[in-house]
């Protein structure tokens, strides 16, 4: 992995009973954890010009910790537009 990499963060399966609609289950890639895989998640992967990777959130949190820890710092982009909408219309349904 290197530091232009990209880390999906995923909601583990057993934590979100229900995903945004037309959500895949895949597995984080450090534990192996089942996760949700939102479709616009799929499609800034599939536009992506760098590696991406899948962690479920425990993953990632313990991820960005030790990045921390060695002084080192991980540029988090948080919800893109199309990843709010999606959660918006989960909440209204």
């Amino acid at each position: 992995m290197s530091d232009d990499d990209l880390i999906v963060v995923c909601m583990p399966v057993a934590d979100m009973l229900h995903p945004v609609a037309g959500a895949i289950v895949q597995h984080c890639e450090q534990c192996g954890t089942a996760v949700w895989l939102a479709p616009s998640s799929v499609r800034v992967i599939d536009r992506a010009t760098v590696l991406a990777t899948l962690r479920c959130v425990p993953c990632a949190v313990a991820q960005m910790r030790a990045a921390q820890a060695r002084g080192e710092s991980l540029e988090c982009l948080g919800l893109l537009p199309e990843q709010l909408d999606e959660v918006k219309r989960a909440l209204d349904r």
